[in-house]
């Protein structure tokens, strides 16, 4: 080969490199790979708004045990591919938008707890309140967005694509009236500007960051405004939504508790659009966040999930289930189905269905 063959050759190799080393196939074909995940929350993004616990003592604050390595490698062995790791940064951080140094290092020593698994990695900023999406709030914001992920973005900078960045967790007008449904196109203008100086931030940083995966959401990472969405220029990236659906049966504490099969219409619908407007062209979907209540329905629940990913296969869209934990001694835990102090499975057939199943049809 001559000079510039090599000089092509050598292109080509580092392109392909930064555009995701290891990866030989399509960003739909990694989500695939992710199988089923479960949410590690209420833990590190724990925060006391009075101030009276501060620094790592937030880590139990919401009574929850200190996230251990047993803790994950029981979540890792009972199939589950994907673990996310909701934290809050704002906390930790001193009037400059520093984060502590031994907050980082914590973070850090349970994302490679998470790693060392095997599984894939979500680390985000989630009750962070820098990113609120008013015009008020909006240099503000975005100032921020690009302090706190180039901390971030270079503490895991050498780390391979099996640890995924979440810019934000349901950017909304919190404490508002419109805090959930809210449709202005000028706050939905500010959600849409926050994703891609995120993932520009995080491209800038170097490293493997470069071709880092990263989650990007609509306002309030609803199903709702996803419609309403721009997706942000780049490569690698991932929409993610949060779906408690059916509300009345999967989050209502005082709605149903008897599933029927007329109520799968809902989830069908939100799949359906879902397909139509990303998958369907290639571009991949992670339902962050979702699950059904405990209304002493087991039964039901059953039917519910096995509907919910079924219907989430055949719409090619991945699924985290959402677990806040709790104490072993108490039944509150809506969501909760694994006992983080004893590793004890609390809803064995929930837990066999979400990792039995897969998002490629819902078939095992």
């Amino acid at each position: 080969m001559n000079i510039k063959g090599l000089l092509i050759s050598a292109v080509l190799m580092i392109g392909g490199c930064l555009m995701g080393c290891g990866t030989q196939h399509g960003d739909m074909d990694f989500v695939a790979d992710m199988g089923s995940g479960f949410n590690l929350g209420n833990s590190l993004e724990s925060t006391c708004p009075d101030g009276s616990v501060s620094g790592l003592d937030l880590e139990t604050y919401w009574q929850n045990p200190k996230i251990s390595k047993a803790m994950i490698e029981e979540i890792a062995k009972a199939g589950f591919q994907t673990i996310r790791i909701p934290v809050t940064w704002d906390v930790h951080m001193d009037e400059n938008g520093q984060i502590d140094a031994a907050w980082m290092d914590r973070v850090q020593e349970v994302v490679d707890e998470a790693l060392d698994t095997g599984m894939y990695v979500i680390l985000n900023a989630h009750h962070d309140t820098w990113y609120i999406p008013s015009k008020e709030n909006e240099a503000y914001a975005k100032e921020m967005m690009e302090k706190v992920w180039s901390q971030i973005a270079e503490q895991f900078a050498e780390y391979d694509e099996k640890l995924l960045f979440e810019g934000m967790n349901e950017p909304r007008l919190i404490g508002t009236d419109v805090e959930w449904a809210g449709e202005s196109k000028e706050n939905d203008q500010i959600v849409d500007e926050l994703n891609q100086l995120f993932v520009d931030t995080v491209r800038n940083s170097g490293g493997n960051n470069r071709a880092r995966y990263l989650l990007v959401t609509s306002y309030a990472d609803a199903i709702e405004s996803i419609d309403r969405f721009t997706m942000p220029k780049g490569t690698h990236l991932i929409v993610t939504v949060h779906a408690y659906k059916p509300y009345t049966f999967a989050m209502d504490e005082t709605g149903t508790a008897v599933w029927e099969p007329g109520l799968t219409q809902e989830i069908k619908g939100f799949m359906d659009n879902l397909q139509r407007r990303f998958t369907s062209k290639g571009i991949p979907v992670i339902i962050g966040e979702f699950g059904s209540i405990d209304k002493n329905n087991l039964n039901d629940r059953e039917q519910w999930l096995t509907d919910y990913i079924t219907l989430a296969g055949e719409a090619d869209v991945m699924y985290i289930w959402w677990d806040e934990g709790g104490p072993s001694q108490e039944t509150y835990g809506r969501y909760r189905i694994f006992d983080r102090e004893t590793g004890v499975w609390l809803f064995e057939s929930l837990k066999d269905i979400l990792v039995t199943k897969n998002h490629t049809g819902g078939k095992a």
